[in-house]
This record gives structure tokens, sequence and C-alpha cells, in this order.
């Protein structure tokens, strides 16, 4: 079970917003500093303007497809920094999750316009983004050979020539190949001293070149140019830790950002990682200890829930979450540990009622091997151990369980007497790594002959 209580979407900056000189920020804020932003480079639409390409865009997802391009054909009239028409749509498309549709069109585009500087570059980034980097080169190249539209605007003709230069800085990222990353990224910011993306991009080189005084630098000054949108430098710096394996530098960087002022957001990740280490007191310690901001209580009380039941207090989680669960019935995180909350009570109204919620949460998350792992454990809570095995048996139950999930099965495992099967989850389960919210269970169970 993640510790967000929200699923955690890969930031991601559309081609479509990329072209057209608009920029997105993702609700997951760590995920910013992993991925290139290009932001506005010059005033190329106004509210009028951006207002018409959303109408656009919500006729396309109702499905009306001549209506979007009729709204397109209408702005182009009199308003020319725009990519083409199709492009747009195929951007729309993608970001409306329907991907096929998408790809086939960016095809079409292909075949009909290989040589526009817009369609190279759309081209370029999609294949960056699929993880074809030599084709992403070829496109780039094109894309640097191309003459840009007569009727774009010198400024729009500008934002395009950044944008080649970042999509050649990315593809060197994702070679792995910092030093020329590097250099890339700074003649970008060369050209835009303003440029999200090259910030972002010369912070992670220098980290990864281990320049952490440069690293640092260049995060703090993303947070003079972006006061309130930027992450917090210590969130920066720790995520990149963190996913280096360096864990011991990580939390140092999240102590220290919790001490600043309107630091809960990096509070929040502090005992996130905790209890990523099963450091549930320390966790509760962190989050108890003032009062976080209205828009992170939800999490910071869902996540003291959570150190209560690795601590295995299920009993003083079950309010918390059922307060949560009231008002977040959708959230799989939630539901799931209000699951659990009712299956460890004393009382079998409760356990009945954790029965029912893990049945709704199996059949509504039919995919989420935590859901099925948790309505296997309620079978078994209610007596049929032989129905809880069979949960696990699911395709969906092939994939790699968590800890929790685990440690259901090995309890299932010992009251069906498959002693040996039993023995070996339990093997795995003292080695394996990762958050483990039934560790007190677990350690209760293996004192006992």
């Amino acid at each position: 079970m993640r510790t967000g209580t929200i699923p955690a979407k890969k930031w991601f900056v559309s081609l479509l917003f990329a072209l057209i000189g608009c920029s997105v920020v993702s609700a997951d804020i760590l995920s910013n500093i992993k991925t290139a932003d290009p932001k506005l480079v010059g005033d190329f639409h106004s509210t009028l303007i951006q207002s018409a390409l959303d109408e656009a865009k919500g006729r396309l997802a109702q499905g009306d497809v001549a209506g979007c391009k009729e709204r397109i054909a209408n702005i182009t009239e009199t308003y020319k920094d725009l990519p083409l028409a199709d492009l747009l749509i195929a951007g729309w498309l993608f970001e409306l999750n329907q991907p096929v549709p998408a790809n086939q069109l960016m095809q079409q585009i292909g075949f009909e316009y290989p040589t526009r500087q817009d369609t190279c570059l759309q081209l370029a980034r999609l294949a960056i983004t699929q993880g074809r980097l030599y084709e992403a080169s070829l496109h780039a190249r094109m894309a640097s050979e191309a003459v840009p539209q007569s009727e774009w605007s010198d400024a729009y003709k500008g934002h395009m020539k950044e944008l080649l230069q970042e999509v050649n800085a990315t593809i060197e990222e994702r070679r792995g190949r910092w030093d020329e990353a590097r250099t890339r990224y700074s003649e970008l910011l060369q050209s835009n001293s303003k440029s999200v993306a090259a910030l972002q991009g010369l912070a992670r080189a220098a980290f990864y070149l281990k320049d952490y005084n440069e690293a640092e630098g260049k995060f703090r000054a993303l947070e003079q140019l972006q006061p309130g949108i930027a992450p917090p430098t210590e969130l920066a710096m720790a995520a990149l830790f963190e996913a280096s394996q360096m864990v011991t530098e990580a939390e140092e960087w999240l102590r220290k950002g919790a001490e600043r002022e309107g630091g809960d957001l990096i509070r929040r990740e502090y005992a996130r990682l905790l209890l990523r280490q099963n450091r549930a007191e320390e966790a509760k310690a962190v989050l108890t200890k003032t009062k976080p901001s209205e828009a992170l209580k939800t999490d910071f009380v869902f996540h003291v829930a959570q150190a209560e039941q690795m601590l295995g207090n299920f009993a003083a989680s079950r309010p918390l979450l059922e307060k949560l669960w009231e008002q977040n019935s959708g959230n799989l995180p939630i539901a799931n540990h209000y699951a659990w909350a009712l299956l460890e009570s004393e009382e079998g109204a409760d356990k009945q009622k954790g029965l029912q919620l893990a049945e709704v949460n199996a059949q509504k998350f039919a995919y989420s091997i935590e859901a099925i792992a948790t309505l296997g454990w309620a079978y078994a809570k209610s007596g049929d151990a032989q129905k809880g095995e069979e949960s696990f048996n699911r395709p969906t139950a092939n994939r790699n369980l968590s800890r929790d999930a685990a440690y259901f099965l090995y309890r299932i495992k010992q009251t069906l007497g498959k002693s040996a099967e039993a023995e070996n989850v339990r093997k795995g389960l003292e080695t394996s790594k990762g958050e483990f919210y039934f560790a007190t269970r677990f350690a209760e169970q293996s004192k006992q002959p």
C-alpha cells in the first residue's frame, strides 16, 4: 500500500501545451523535478484565445471532432501563433487518454507534413516519451533544418527555437550523457534566462554529476522564479537523493526542510519517507508536531492512521479512517486501510462491515492486488480461509505482493495447515523491504510457539 492518499500522477507536460506555449503543473509536485517543463515564452495567447482553445478541446472530449476542428478554424482566421490544427487535436487526444487515435493521427500528420517545424518537434517529443531516442534525434535534426512558418510572429518563432533546444537537451539527458545535457541546458538558459526547463535540467545534470551545491543553487533559483509553484529546494534535493538510493542524505534534506516556514509539504514527504522505512513513531511525531494547512489535512490524518496501524494500534486508526472514508469513499488507499481497521476489531459488527467494504473495494478496484488481498484476508477473518486463499489465485494477484498482502497469505496458509508454503511466504516477508503495516501483528505471530 503506497503512502499517498491520491494515486501519484506522473508529471507530464503535454506535447500540445509545449507547442502553444502553455504550462501544466501536476498535482504531484515532487515529480516536477524529474521532467522538463516548457513554459510560456512571450505572451502568445490572451485569455480569450485560451478560452476558445479550451472550448475546442471540450468539443473533442465530447466526441465532436468536426465541431472541434470548426472552432480551431475560427481561431486561426485571425490568430496565427499556433501549430497545425491536427497537432492540437493529437495533443488533446493524448491528454484525454486516447493514445491509439492520437498516435494514428500523429503518423498521418508526419506523412502529410514531414518537413514542418512544428510537426518535427512534436514527433521528436513523442519519440522521447516513448523511449525512441534515435528517432527523436532524427526528428529534432529535421526541425532544426525546417523553415518556420511565415505567418508565425518572431516571438513564436523564438519559442519554437527554444523548444528545439530543450528537446535536444532532453535527448542527451535521457541517454545519461550529463555533461552534454548540462551544455545544452546552459544554451537554453542563455536564450531565456527565465526558462524553467533549463533550470530544472541544469539542476538534475549538476546533481548526477555530483555537483550538489550547483544543483541546490539551481533549485533555489527556480523557487525564486516560481514562488509557490516550484517544489521547495529541500524537497527536490531529497527526491533526487532517494531516487539515487542515498536515503540518509534524502532524510537530512527533508529534516532540514521540515523546519522552514510553510514546510507542511516537506513534513508530509518526510513522514512518507519514514513510513517507507517502517519508522512509525518518528513519522507520527513529524505529522503531529504542528497543525497542517487545510489543503494537506487529509494526507496528514491518513498518514497518522497509517502510523498507528504500523504500531499495531488498529483501534486508534479506525475513527480517523472512518471520517476520511466518509469523505473519500472512492479513494482506494483510504478505503483499504479502513477495511483493515474494521477487520482487526474485536466487534463482530465491525468485522462484518470490514468484509462488506473489502468486497466493494475488490469489485470497484478489480485490478488492484491490494484490494484483492484484503478481500482474501477478510474471508479468512470471517472463517473461510479456503475462499481467502482462492482470492489470491485471481490473475491480478499473480503480480508481486506487498508485504501486507504477503502477510495475509502467510496467515491463510497457516490456517489451512499448509506449513511448508506458509514458511516460504514467511521467509520472503522477513527479507523483503518496504512499508509493512501489519509488522506488529507479524512480530506477535512469530513469537507464538
